[in-house]
């Protein structure tokens, strides 16, 4: 008997569980198209697909002088799925050694120095307490955390996390965070197949061209607000604009010549 109600209801919780979950996936398509259309972005079809939020295409555009493209993915799986939207933009002018990671003060950033991050501060009393920062190099790090830039960032809600971190360009135009490469070798392995050539390829190219320094601001959930995005976008500018300034070689003094007597 009770094998039989399960015959009966497994098709019915099934149905709906699949019915829910396209209607989901509908509604989030939407509203990143309609995104899209506000921002004046474009969606890159040929993105490649490990790259890509299930169905839903990276959307390319721009961010004050800098391209940007915006990339809505999700992480793990059933009950602890989740979906996250990233602002990325690359910063050809700063070295990929350079890294930068800034999060809300809390339990992220205590497990920072847990872990023996490098605890920097700016300064600002307000910002300092606000927010825990890790770098590679605390002096860029202290440059490009200007006021304009910490304004940007304070204002921006909820904050969520942003890092520079070295990436690689793929052949279609998409990023590979280096923080992420460690899955290559697990990519590389797959059996062989029309994907796994393909991921040898781009990833191989993408190597020879070596790493670029690649600006992210991360926050939980589908973030298709196009207001929010206008503002998220600018405060990425602000700061991408601040990284690059710090990036650049210091004036130095001209030595005055001496008057002949």
């Amino acid at each position: 008997m009770e094998a039989t109600l399960f015959l009966l209801t497994f098709p019915v919780v099934l149905g709906i569980v699949l019915g829910i979950a396209w209607v989901q996936s509908r509604r989030h398509a939407r509203a990143w198209g309609d995104l899209a259309t506000a921002l004046g972005f474009t969606p890159m079809a040929g993105a490649s697909p490990w790259t890509r939020g299930g169905f839903l295409p990276p959307l390319q555009g721009s961010a004050g002088p800098f391209p940007a493209r915006l990339v809505t993915y999700t992480t793990g799986s059933g009950k602890n799925q989740q979906r996250w939207t990233s602002i990325e933009v690359p910063l050809p002018e700063v070295s990929p050694a350079f890294t930068l990671r800034l999060t809300r003060e809390g339990l992220g950033g205590k497990l920072l120095i847990a872990l023996g991050g490098q605890d920097v501060k700016t300064g600002d009393d307000d910002f300092d307490r606000a927010f825990r920062i890790r770098a590679s190099d605390e002096g860029q790090a202290q440059r490009a955390l200007e006021p304009f830039a910490r304004q940007a960032l304070a204002g921006l809600k909820p904050f969520g996390e942003v890092r520079v971190e070295p990436a690689l360009v793929l052949g279609d135009g998409s990023h590979a965070p280096a923080t992420g490469i460690a899955m290559l070798d697990a990519v590389l392995a797959l059996p062989g197949g029309p994907r796994a050539e393909q991921a040898r390829d781009l990833f191989r190219d993408a190597e020879r061209r070596g790493p670029v320094a690649l600006l992210r601001y991360t926050r939980e959930g589908l973030r298709a607000d196009p207001d929010a995005t206008r503002a998220a976008l600018q405060a990425v500018a602000a700061l991408g604009e601040a990284v690059t300034r710090a990036a650049r070689p210091e004036p130095t003094a001209m030595a005055m010549p001496m008057r002949q007597a």
